[in-house]
């Protein structure tokens, strides 16, 4: 999805690479996802296990029966009014649970523009809206027994129709997007555009996609996405200022923060607004998981590059010691960050492999996993890395220094330790191609 840079796959096209490059988090990820973009031909995944999580469980929730909703003591109801959709348009609901799954609640078919839903609740709930058939972001409705939400637009994307709702959590949501609502229609507005540019492709498969009108319509669509996320962070961040501290304050500046941390050159200017925000947070919100990663993005703002020197740590050693990046100087070094879940990181096994066998005179692979220690074994096992394998779990402060924001990611370090190369995304040879300058 253009609209953050958060998607799945990081297709080859340049388009692709327009909207599919980063990483968010759980908070962000209920904005972004697109249906459509959640596909296996890709060549670079994100570098969020919570947010793969969530991707594959919606994904498989709209393959499963739906589950409904369970309790007793009220039902929570959605009535919808959209002039523009189409008859029959279906729309999905899902609860979002405490560990990020989604689990189907109910399904409605618009008709003249209304439609539906209901569920018993025992309790507050968080609940998506979504639709197969609209290409749009994401919405977020909060739920509480026995309360109603009227949810109206004048377009079909879903993330800036109107919720009007006496819950709170609601009532707040929407004072932060009336804050910017105009922007993110129009975020909508040129995903849609982007995504009609790629539709025209698939229609005509043999023409040549990869030309240079294509890449400076992505350069311009691309562009102007910045600018407006830009706008968006720094009025919400000017909001936040005006704000109590809340959860949903809390989830719109982990957000901000995520983006600054990833993307220090477009947004490393908020920093400072951010920062302040932070530091408004009591210790209850700073002690949490997200909290504390909050901090680090906030806080790392150094990224090395192809002519920098390497930056070391020490990690946990698959075979229950430990190891640092500078043990293995004296050789090439190349730096392979990855997860069980990217596709494209196990399909680059085969490759590393053979590297290892031809080069390993002269280079050692170091393999950098984000995975939980036991995941991270069990998959070491199963695809057969016998090379040099660390775990980085929970340093998330390493990774940005880096400037990590999708996976598979590669860094050659020279023997006396200077980065010689770097890039990320994964397809056949083009490891060989990377380390062939060197070796």
């Amino acid at each position: 999805m253009l609209l953050f840079p958060l998607s799945v796959c990081n297709k080859i096209s340049p388009l692709y690479r327009q909207k599919c490059h980063g990483q968010k988090g759980v908070s962000e990820m209920r904005r972004v996802i697109s249906l459509g973009n959640v596909e296996d031909n890709c060549y670079n995944c994100l570098g969020n296990q919570m947010i793969m999580k969530t991707v594959y469980f919606l994904c498989l929730a709209l393959l499963l029966p739906l589950a409904g909703c369970s309790g007793n003591k009220g039902v929570y109801t959605v009535n919808g009014n959209v002039r523009t959709l189409s008859d029959s348009t279906c729309l999905l609901l899902y609860h979002l649970t405490d560990d990020g799954y989604l689990s189907a609640v109910d399904t409605a078919y618009s008709l003249s523009g209304r439609f539906t839903f209901s569920c018993p609740l025992d309790s507050a709930a968080e609940m998506t809206l979504l639709s197969r058939d609209l290409n749009s972001m994401l919405l977020t409705l909060y739920a509480e027994p026995g309360k109603t939400a009227s949810v109206s637009g004048s377009d079909n994307f879903l993330f800036t129709w109107n919720v009007r709702s006496n819950v709170p959590l609601q009532k707040e949501a929407e004072r932060y997007k009336d804050n910017v609502r105009a922007e993110y229609r129009r975020l909508q507005m040129l995903d849609a555009r982007e995504d009609s540019i790629n539709a025209e492709h698939r229609k005509n498969p043999g023409v040549p996609f990869d030309t240079a009108a294509v890449r400076r319509q992505a350069a311009a669509i691309g562009h102007e996405a910045d600018s407006l996320k830009y706008i968006i962070y720094d009025r919400t961040l000017d909001l936040l200022g005006k704000s109590p501290v809340s959860d949903i304050y809390f989830d719109e500046l982990s957000d901000i923060a995520m983006m600054i941390g990833y993307y220090p050159d477009k947004y490393g200017t908020l920093r400072e607004k951010a920062h302040d925000r932070y530091g408004r947070l009591p210790d209850g919100y700073r002690d949490r998981p997200g909290g504390k990663e909050m901090y680090q993005y906030l806080s790392v703002e150094k990224r090395v590059k192809p002519g920098d020197r390497f930056v070391d740590g020490e990690f946990a050693d698959i075979g229950g010691g430990t190891r640092t990046i500078s043990s293995f100087l004296g050789k090439y070094v190349l730096l392979d960050f990855w997860a069980h879940w990217c596709g494209p990181c196990l399909r680059s096994i085969p490759e590393l492999k053979a590297i290892h066998e031809e080069f390993g005179d002269r280079l050692d692979i170091v393999s950098l996993s984000e995975d939980p220690e036991e995941r991270w074994k069990q998959a070491s096992a199963e695809h057969g890395i016998v090379w040099a394998n660390l775990n980085y779990s929970g340093n998330l402060a390493f990774k940005l220094t880096y400037g990590v924001s999708g996976i598979p990611a590669y860094f050659l370090i020279s023997p006396d330790g200077v980065i010689v190369d770097a890039w990320s995304g994964y397809f056949e040879g083009v490891i060989r191609e990377h380390i062939g300058k060197f070796l």
